[in-house]
């Protein structure tokens, strides 16, 4: 091949991929990557966004953008306003056929609940799915920064997440030099579950001044008996709001009268279902 060929060839290669480059970045798209690395391909200012899980739903309101929600799940369920955005089914029973007659142009999914399978689907539909995967309590402020990026909303995700900054901010001052507080969380009564030291709610309490004891090794909701929490001595135990499942009963803990937390009185309820959703209230459940 001589050289004026191969300059040739080099030349039609360099117009192709700039075509490419056109059609993949047009003046009415653009790329993002989203919490797993992905590339998506989505409009500037999504007007038909479909969220995926109850802490996105809350963060698309909470930015300003519920105007442009489309659809949610059944389990979506603040604020109370979102009763008007229709339903698409659950996480693990979508019904595609629904999804594809709302049209979304951005899908909010999250792997704090979602089955990837799923999402993978609403991808190779063809659908632009910009996917969170929150670990802790700074990622979250992160992904509601992310989000507002994605739909266009990036004044106030910014200043969402500067009020929950300052709200952590406030509480750490609060704590600052204290000791730990141990603390039993029951995320389940029978069997009795609570919260290992890596998982998502460990962040919270550890963030609130406490610290989750048994601390239950690797998992994030262990199964513990009687007598790890008896060994333990927790401080306080954390039950759910009445009425959240699995929630239990101050009677049944009142019974063992040589726990720090029963002979102090210090058995408390809190809202652990929002607590352990990642989402625009998760520095007001820190602060409770």
């Amino acid at each position: 091949m001589g050289a004026t060929e191969t300059r040739r060839r080099f030349t039609r290669l360099a117009v192709l991929l700039a075509a490419a480059a056109c059609l993949a970045a047009t003046p009415d798209t653009r790329t993002l990557t989203d919490d797993l690395g992905r590339r998506v391909t989505a409009p500037p200012h999504p007007a038909r966004i479909l969220s995926y899980a109850p802490n996105l739903t809350e963060t698309v309101f909470a930015i300003g953008a519920a105007d442009r929600l489309v659809g949610r799940t059944r389990f979506c369920d603040w604020p109370p306003e979102v009763s008007k955005v229709p339903s698409f089914g659950g996480l693990l029973d979508p019904d595609f056929e629904k999804i594809a007659v709302l049209r979304p142009d951005l899908i909010l999914a999250t792997t704090a609940g979602d089955p990837r399978d799923k999402v993978d689907a609403l991808s190779r539909l063809g659908y632009p799915v910009f996917v969170t995967s929150p670990e802790d309590v700074g990622d979250v402020i992160a992904d509601i920064e992310a989000i507002g990026a994605a739909v266009g909303a990036e004044r106030d995700a910014t200043r969402v997440a500067a009020g929950m900054r300052a709200e952590l901010a406030d509480v750490a001052r609060r704590v600052a030099g204290r000791p730990r507080v141990r603390t039993l969380v029951v995320i389940w009564q029978d069997p009795l579950r609570t919260i290992g030291n890596g998982s998502f709610l460990a962040d919270v309490l550890h963030r609130a001044g406490g610290e989750p004891v048994p601390g239950g090794g690797d998992a994030d909701y262990p199964q513990v008996n009687m007598e790890a929490v008896l060994h333990a001595a927790p401080e306080v135990i954390l039950l759910g709001r009445p009425g959240e499942p699995g929630r239990g009963e101050e009677s049944f803990w009142r019974q063992f009268k040589t726990l720090p937390a029963v002979r102090d009185g210090r058995i408390l309820s809190v809202d652990l279902e929002v607590a352990s959703r990642p989402g625009p209230r998760i520095a007001g459940a820190v602060r409770e």
